[in-house]
């Protein structure tokens, strides 16, 4: 059996950077805290970013429209959200969040932005230093 090699630092960063975000504890707090999926609640914050066509939400969450119209159906059963006409277009259906899908997704952004544990763990001056770096990799 040979070695594994090191990864490459930016790969190794990548890595990380990687599994901080798509930490699977935090995904499964928003799902114990909402009684979504993950998928179902990433949906709804993204849907209440915005009103959505429903021809447009398969686009924006990269599914077929049938996928689309069960996920509504479902989030329309818990009351999370709702269709009404377009004004620009009454044939067409938009779909927004109730004041319940509002609440709901609020308390799956705090779940979400909350900073993982270890930052407390950083000096203020190396939190600033984290920061700066991550800037200069965004830009």
């Amino acid at each position: 059996m040979t070695p594994r090699s090191a990864p490459r630092p930016d790969q190794e960063i990548w890595d990380l950077m990687r599994d901080l975000v798509l930490d699977d504890d935090r995904r499964r707090e928003v799902e114990r805290t909402t009684g979504l999926s993950f998928w179902r609640a990433r949906s709804l914050r993204r849907i209440a970013e915005r009103e959505l066509r429903m021809s447009d939400l398969a686009g924006v969450l990269s599914v077929s429209a049938p996928q689309a119209t069960i996920l509504v159906n479902f989030l329309e059963a818990e009351g999370l959200v709702e269709r009404a006409s377009d004004p620009a277009d009454g044939r067409a259906r938009i779909v927004r969040t109730t004041p319940r899908g509002r609440h709901v997704v609020e308390q799956i952004t705090t779940v979400l932005r909350r900073p993982p544990a270890g930052t407390r763990r950083l000096s203020a001056d190396e939190q600033r230093e984290l920061l700066r770096l991550l800037r200069q990799l965004r830009d």
